[in-house]
């Protein structure tokens, strides 16, 4: 295994347990389900949301694989009020083609499209099971958690994927979060769904390293020069 991919995988391996685990909370129920306490983790999981689908606008605080946002294109960018909105980093050459579409002269990352969509509907989604509490199947969590295994493992076993595809993917990521709280929140109580909460921060670190690792490999076996590339 190469060193330097090794942290990556390690993540991934720990990521899937977290996935085992999340299933364990939903397919064997608290004995004392408790919702005292459930605003706060429905706060603390939308506040969350809202950072995650700003962060899409500002990719290099994430990954520092992409190219260097100082150096990009104006069709790359979208000033609003003197802050620069990144909506496209990658490397302009025939190895990322599939990774950014043009819409309207401006360029958008298929993948940072997703999760913003992916976050902006979790956030709906999460609004209304608020405001009309119904009750959620089990087998929605377990769906929530397919979307994220889908999420965690296309990067690594795909290496190209149709740029629609690759949005709806890293959108479905996303929703798998709620999909999952909301079972989760429904059968146990408020330890159990702090601790999913903490699954979802660190499955979204794993996704960003599984990024960065797959930029890195497509870059690494590129022989020639790329001067946007920092």
């Amino acid at each position: 295994m190469d060193k330097a991919a090794r942290p990556v995988w390690i993540s991934l391996a720990i990521s899937l347990a977290g996935v085992f685990i999340a299933a364990g909370f939903i397919v064997t129920p608290s004995s004392l389900p408790s919702t005292r306490g459930n605003i706060y983790v429905w706060s603390i999981f939308a506040a969350l949301l809202v950072l995650g689908a700003a962060a899409t606008f500002f990719p290099r605080r994430c990954s520092r694989s992409i190219v260097n946002t100082e150096d990009l294109d104006s069709s790359r960018y979208t000033s609003i009020s003197a802050v620069r909105l990144i909506h496209g980093h990658h490397p302009l050459c025939g190895r990322f083609e599939d990774h950014e579409f043009t819409v309207a002269g401006k360029s958008i990352c298929a993948g940072c499209l997703g999760l913003f969509i992916g976050a902006t509907f979790s956030l709906l989604l999460s609004a209304v099971y608020l405001i009309f509490n119904p009750a959620i199947p089990l087998g929605v969590g377990m769906l929530g958690l397919a979307f994220v295994t889908c999420g965690l493992l296309y990067i690594p076993v795909l290496k190209n994927l149709p740029i629609g595809l690759r949005t709806a993917v890293n959108a479905i990521f996303v929703v798998g979060f709620p999909l999952t709280l909301m079972v989760v929140v429904g059968v146990g109580n408020v330890e159990m769904a702090l601790i999913t909460i903490g699954f979802f921060v660190f499955w979204m670190y794993t996704r960003i390293q599984l990024s960065q690792w797959r930029h890195n490999a497509i870059c690494d076996g590129c022989d020639e020069p790329c001067p946007v590339r920092g």
